[in-house]
């Protein structure tokens, strides 16, 4: 099983046999990326895993434009046995494991216009109950954070008269500039600011005491304002190239007064591009 997530700046992939699972990561020049490398990488990984077939089957998730998305369908199309499975966004998706039953609900307005990527990184936490606060009812943050700041909220219930049955609702969120997009573009457009700014000023909740500690400081209060706002979740799940950055903000700035300490997901995309691939293959056979 080949599971890919295209992004606006990494193309990440993930190769599964068994319990077994190699993983990579290619960096997008100008948003593409060298194709013989990772035809080359997914050989490798073939070979890595004692493999002696190519993956039969494969799932995408793409937040890149149809261009791209459809190169690397291309992609998958030549190297898996079967056609690859583009995971979409939906009003409704369910995921049945032994006894147990997930109802994941997408209440956007107009649900498709909610991003694929979005979508899949809540099908992720749907498939992940080991992850879920161990309470009737409860509200998580999930945090995607890369180029794009996103902060989701996930609401569940788990019933107390159908035993392994849980609703889960996809409330909306707020989408900002990364830590990367938001220093970028202050640096660029302000001639008085780059010269005094340095990576490594601290963070901390009060006023900066100079340029550097002010833009640090002013960034993560920023990042952190949808949070702020909402109030305290259930749980924060974080995940995306940008995790480090965003949980170091957190750590100094919030976690010390909610005294909830989140979680980092790297594989979390994952567990949703592979519960959508089991899903989609139980409703065909």
């Amino acid at each position: 099983m080949l599971l890919v997530d295209l992004g606006n700046s990494r193309l990440k992939w993930s190769m599964h046999h068994g319990p077994r699972v190699v993983r990579g990561v290619l960096t997008l020049v100008s948003g593409n990326w060298d194709a013989l490398r990772l035809h080359e990488d997914w050989s490798n990984a073939l070979s890595e895993l004692g493999c002696r077939a190519q993956p039969l089957e494969s799932a995408l998730c793409s937040s890149a434009d149809e261009e791209r998305t459809n190169k690397c369908m291309e992609l998958l199309v030549g190297f898996c046995q079967r056609p690859p499975e583009r995971l979409r966004t939906m009003g409704l998706w369910e995921l049945r494991e032994g006894f147990n039953h997930v109802v994941l609900r997408n209440d956007y307005t107009s649900p498709q216009q909610l991003g694929d990527d979005r979508w899949v990184l809540a099908m992720g936490l749907a498939a992940t109950p080991s992850v879920w606060p161990e309470k009737s009812s409860w509200r998580i943050s999930l945090v995607s954070a890369g180029t794009a700041t996103v902060i989701d909220y996930v609401e569940g219930t788990q019933s107390e008269l159908r035993e392994g049955f849980s609703s889960l609702s996809f409330r909306g969120g707020f989408i900002l500039p990364g830590f990367a997009q938001m220093r970028g573009a202050l640096l660029t457009s302000t001639s008085e600011v780059a010269p005094r700014w340095q990576a490594e000023a601290g963070l901390a909740s009060q006023p900066g005491l100079s340029t550097a500690e002010g833009v640090e400081r002013g960034l993560a209060m920023a990042q952190l304002g949808p949070l702020t706002m909402m109030g305290r979740p259930d749980a924060i799940l974080v995940t995306g190239g940008g995790a480090s950055e965003f949980l170091a903000a957190y750590r100094s700035l919030l976690e010390p007064q909610w005294r909830l300490a989140a979680q980092y997901l790297p594989t979390l995309m994952d567990a949703g591009l592979r519960a959508g691939l089991e899903s989609l293959k139980a409703s065909t056979s």
